[in-house]
């Protein structure tokens, strides 16, 4: 055919931190349409389609139109000569199903070259500045100067960051104009929605959290729901004329230029889908630039992107009440990464009522039989964060101001060490153990001595891991049985 393909988006799922999801449909140049199969990312994706496509019949006369000789005589493409005088054109004519397969392989190969470097073209223009009749350039990588504090927050954030140094670097900001419509607008509606929640923080009426009086709840876990919610605090600042409301800035990233500049213009809801995610139900964002990347990067860690460029949304919360979670909030402890909050409502869980978000420390996790990638859970208790997720109930609390473009330096020895510290840094030593390799014997004991953690929910998620590897399925009720021994 001269001419190419149609690709149709015809579903695309995203539930962060789950995987994205996409499918396309495929139009041959002959008429002829398939789907393909759900796939991990948008390539994949319009692979299948264009398998699928491919492997069905074409109508008749269409197989061979658009395929001539120099002359313009219609030239059949599986017709082969290898001698012309001493050779006759049936006795080297190629069976019918061979030239199908042989069209099918030609163009499979030419559609897969052009979508190469579509995707490159897309990668060239993946950071070609915004609007600049709506944004001004606060800073650029190429031609350095003085920026305001509020600028050297963002690299900070996203360059100086753990793990980031010398890998990740800002190549551009460019901050949203305040005259213009739409943020005058969205800043109106932003400070409206401040003195509301200041009215309901005053209004003895309005439900109140009780998190810090949820009874049930063990000291160590009420420490740490304390941890959680004091690692918001240390991050953010109460505003002065409203001293009920707290604002902290907040990252997510994009797939594109595009994107970043329709939230501006249109907002979070329309471009960020509201999700059942595992936090509960809202829009997610992150107090962390690195770990906002991923938004950016397929959900993939940024150390193993090397050479990509990306784009982050920079900006505000207002929040007056949040609900901190934890892995207490899990349906079973011993089962981390089972979240118990999926599909919740904001401020639907016990002792979070009259809370307008929800906020999350989380830890790396390995892949396992439901995520092919890492995925990142709630922390286990005494743990350090990897990064954090802020769940919003309402749109209005987030305010857009910045663009941030980035590009992860093409650097493998740099990108292996920071891949090799993520793995690492922080675990347990029977997790490490565990990953490395695993025991021979079956038998999953509670007689091993749990010093290698650092509390026993740390330890049983420890055994629980291994348990689950060695079965090769998720641990079920009756596979590991805890008594307690007095010595």
């Amino acid at each position: 055919w001269k001419a190419n393909p149609e690709f149709v988006l015809v579903e695309e799922t995203l539930e962060p931190p789950h995987d994205p999801k996409f499918m396309y449909e495929c139009t041959r140049p002959d008429g002829v349409v398939a789907r393909g199969e759900l796939c991990r990312s948008r390539k994949d994706a319009k692979h299948a389609a264009l398998e699928n496509v491919l492997a069905l019949p074409a109508f008749n006369g269409e197989a061979s139109s658009g395929m001539a000789s120099g002359s313009g005589a219609s030239q059949e493409p599986g017709l082969v000569l290898h001698n012309l005088q001493h050779a006759s054109i049936e006795h080297h004519q190629v069976p019918v199903e061979q030239q199908q397969q042989q069209q099918q392989q030609l163009h499979f190969e030419q559609n897969r070259k052009q979508e190469q470097q579509k995707e490159e073209q897309e990668h060239d223009n993946l950071l070609k500045s915004p609007n600049k009749y709506f944004f001004d350039v606060v800073y650029s990588a190429e031609c350095k100067g003085f920026v305001d504090h509020e600028v050297q927050d963002l690299l900070i954030a996203c360059e100086v960051a753990p793990s980031a140094h010398g890998l990740l670097q800002v190549q551009s900001i460019h901050k949203v104009k305040t005259e213009s419509d739409w943020q005058r607008d969205r800043l109106l509606e932003w400070e409206h929605h401040i003195r509301k929640l200041q009215t309901r923080a005053e209004d003895q009426q309005f439900p109140k959290p009780s998190w810090r009086l949820q009874e049930g709840s063990s000291p160590r876990e009420q420490r740490e729901r304390e941890e959680v919610w004091w690692h918001l605090l240390s991050i953010s600042s109460r505003r002065p004329e409203q001293s009920k409301v707290w604002t902290a800035p907040i990252f997510h990233g994009c797939p594109s230029i595009g994107v970043a500049e329709s939230i501006f213009r249109s907002g979070f809801a329309t471009n960020v889908q509201r999700t059942s995610g595992w936090f509960g139900e809202g829009v997610y964002m992150s107090t962390s630039g690195t770990y906002g990347s991923r938004y950016a990067l397929q959900m993939k860690d940024f150390w193993d992107c090397p050479g990509q460029t990306g784009v982050i949304v920079a900006g505000k919360v207002a929040f007056c009440e949040v609900y901190p979670v934890t892995q207490a909030d899990n349906k079973d402890p011993l089962r981390p990464m089972q979240p118990g909050l999926k599909g919740k409502r904001i401020a639907g869980a016990p002792g979070a009522s009259g809370c307008d978000a929800h906020f999350v420390c989380v830890r790396r996790h390995p892949p396992n039989d439901d995520h092919s990638n890492f995925t990142y859970h709630a922390c286990e208790e005494g743990f350090r964060p990897d990064g954090t997720e802020l769940v919003v109930n309402q749109e209005v609390q987030l305010l857009p101001q910045y663009i941030v473009c980035f590009k992860v330096q093409n650097d493998d020895r740099l990108c292996r060490q920071v891949r090799m510290a993520a793995e690492t840094w922080g675990r347990s030593l029977c997790s490490l153990a565990a990953s490395a390799s695993l025991p021979t014997s079956t038998n999953a004991t509670s007689d091993v001595k749990p010093a290698c953690t650092s509390g026993t929910r740390n330890y049983k998620n420890d055994l629980q891991t291994i348990v689950a590897s060695l079965l090769k399925r998720p641990v079920k009720d009756g596979d590991i049985v805890y008594t307690e021994r007095t010595e």
